[in-house]
């Protein structure tokens, strides 16, 4: 093993949206009340993570769609269409991060490689419900040179609607492996066009995959068994092992086969949502958040209902559930090798909770409830570490909290004089600089320590990215809440620029002028390194994707001949003529890109 560890993404949803508003589109700068930070302009930001690797993107041009590969080192070259035939309508594509070794014990991230699914042909047959097979291409520059590696023999009619990728750890990409929820099977990334996908036991739930003991890839894979009964299962799925109730030393079982994962706890244990078969569901289905812990560590694996000081469990509703309470999304939630925290608040069916901000261990949980003056008044998707706290904003009113210890009535909370916060798109934070959307819809970065503010007036904040070095920690997933390099910033003059996250107050990159007919700019989701690619929607409902790198000034590229435009193809079913619709929205950059 030389230190490298896998993450998968899907990339069916992009992150950040929405134009820059406001009555005075070139007034930028708007100083704040404890500190003022001159707006001013920079020739670009220097970085040490730039890696020749290939950048790919889902194009819907009609004449031109497909899987393309655009090389930030040779920004000039034009991208190259890698497949013509992926899924476009129906996308399931993955990218797989690698954290490795680069000399000594350091790990730095890296985007490796994408799978994907393509039918023979895009459009397909006309009366044919097209078949789907699954692909590989990394992001090795000498790809352009090679087919996309078929994986597995799997040739499903249509594609995975539905699906979602489940991460599984390797060392490798030929050690890693991804799971397809619709069809219950599991594709590892080294099958060749021969082999079979290891198809999961029938009528049970999958839950997660865990690291054994001293390893690197995942040698445990929880399951929930036809019968109800929770097990490990082992890699080829040919043995298992029941795992116990922690307190009780019985096997765990009587279980709905639906669980949820929820998170990992280092990579020890994972947090996962388990519902009683017995329970009664007349006013709808809500689980309890168990720890597992993986085999090896305490013999066989593990599990424990998680209660606080009274007994009392966490309850959820489960997946797909309109009532109850909802187990917290990415801009809400945060955890370490100790901990599990969420912030929360009054919701439609959940208005007995106030704002609360809950701090969940391997052995029990803990809340600290806030009352608010204003039912609505609370902002969870603000929710950032920094300063070994957090940053949030209950009843819109900013402040640190420091959660430490399992009594709430201890946890120290400082407020801050800061713009008032209305939401946030930036999950993660730089030294001591956080960022966010004011109430006045300026672009604020603020210092937690120093009270120095940046703000952009009628800008928007649209995404950052990550610094390549990463701790073990990034066993847990968390690729999203790594220290910020840099974070993009839509303009108010509807420029594009760009900040380095941990200091901002030495200026703005200008990566260029956004086209006059922008509606909205998107990143999707977290990547690593200067060169970036960015989704653009226009007036008109098309849509581009355009290359910056943050280390130039001026760098914005357009790099499709012109924006995606909704098209038809003909087609037929039982005879009968018919159009289908190939919308532009698909086109954007993949995850970690």
């Amino acid at each position: 093993m030389d230190g490298k560890l896998v993450i998968a993404f899907s990339a069916l949803f992009f992150g950040v949206a929405c134009g820059p508003g406001g009555d005075d589109p070139t007034d930028l700068n708007n100083l704040g009340n404890n500190g003022s930070v001159e707006v001013i302009e920079r020739d670009g930001i220097e970085s040490d993570d730039f890696v020749d690797l290939l950048h790919y993107y889902l194009s819907t041009q009609e004449d031109g769609p497909g899987l393309y590969a655009y090389r930030p080192a040779t920004p000039d070259e034009a991208p190259v269409l890698i497949d013509p035939n992926v899924t476009i309508q129906n996308p399931f594509n993955v990218t797989f991060p690698i954290a490795e070794t680069e000399g000594g014990n350091t790990l730095h991230l890296r985007p490796k490689g994408v799978f994907y699914n393509a039918g023979e042909t895009f459009p397909p047959v006309a009366g044919e419900i097209p078949s789907v097979k699954s692909y590989l291409v990394t992001t090795d520059p000498s790809q352009l040179d090679s087919a996309p590696q078929q994986v597995s023999n799997h040739d499903y009619p249509g594609s995975f609607i539905g699906s979602s990728a489940y991460l599984a750890f390797g060392d490798s990409l030929s050690t890693s492996s991804i799971w397809v929820s619709i069809l219950n099977m599991r594709i590892d990334l080294n099958m060749t066009a021969d082999e079979a996908p290891l198809t999961l036991p029938e009528d049970g739930g999958f839950l997660a995959s865990m690291l054994g003991e001293g390893s690197q890839t995942h040698d445990h894979w929880l399951y929930i068994d036809a019968d109800g009964s929770l097990k490990f299962y082992d890699t080829q799925f040919a043995t298992s092992t029941p795992v116990n109730d922690e307190d009780s030393g019985m096997p765990l079982a009587n279980l709905k086969t639906r669980g949820s994962f929820i998170t990992y706890l280092g990579v020890d244990n994972a947090l996962v949502l388990l519902m009683d078969a017995d329970a009664d569901t007349q006013n709808g289905e809500f689980g309890l958040v168990y720890r597992v812990t993986r085999p090896g560590l305490a013999g066989p694996g593990v599990a424990k209902l998680l209660t606080n000081g009274d007994g009392e469990p966490i309850e959820f509703g489960m997946p797909g559930s309109i009532l109850g309470r909802t187990i917290p999304g990415e801009a809400a939630r945060w955890n370490d090798t100790e901990a599990f925290y969420f912030a929360e608040g009054p919701g439609i069916f959940s208005s007995d909770i106030p704002a609360q901000l809950t701090r969940v261990t391997a052995d029990g949980w803990t809340a600290l409830q806030i009352e608010l003056d204003d039912f609505a008044a609370f902002s969870a998707p603000i929710f950032v570490r920094v300063d070994g706290g957090f940053f949030w904003a209950p009843g819109y009113k900013p402040e640190l909290i420091y959660p430490d210890g399992n009594d709430p009535s201890s946890w120290v909370r400082t407020p801050l004089d800061a713009p008032q916060p209305n939401e946030s798109t930036i999950f993660s934070s730089a030294g001591d600089w956080v960022y966010y959307q004011s109430a006045d819809d300026a672009a604020v970065a603020l210092n937690v320590k120093t009270g120095d503010t940046l703000e952009l007036a009628n800008s928007l904040w649209i995404g950052g990215s990550f610094v390549s070095e990463v701790g073990e920690e990034i066993r847990t997933g968390l690729i999203a809440r790594q220290e910020l390099a840099t974070v993009l910033v839509h303009l108010a003059d509807n420029r594009l620029g760009a900040v380095e996250a941990a200091r901002p107050q030495d200026g703005v990159v200008i990566l260029g002028d956004l086209p006059e007919t922008t509606d909205e700019v998107l990143v999707n989701g977290p990547a690593i390194g200067p060169a970036r690619l960015v989704r653009l929607e226009h007036e008109d409902g098309g849509v581009e994707v355009i290359a910056i790198d943050t280390r130039e000034a001026g760098s914005l590229r357009r790099i499709m001949e012109s924006p995606a435009q909704q098209w038809a193809y003909e087609s037929d079913i039982a005879g009968t003529p018919i159009e289908i619709d190939v919308p532009p929205d698909t086109t954007g950059p993949l995850s970690m890109f």
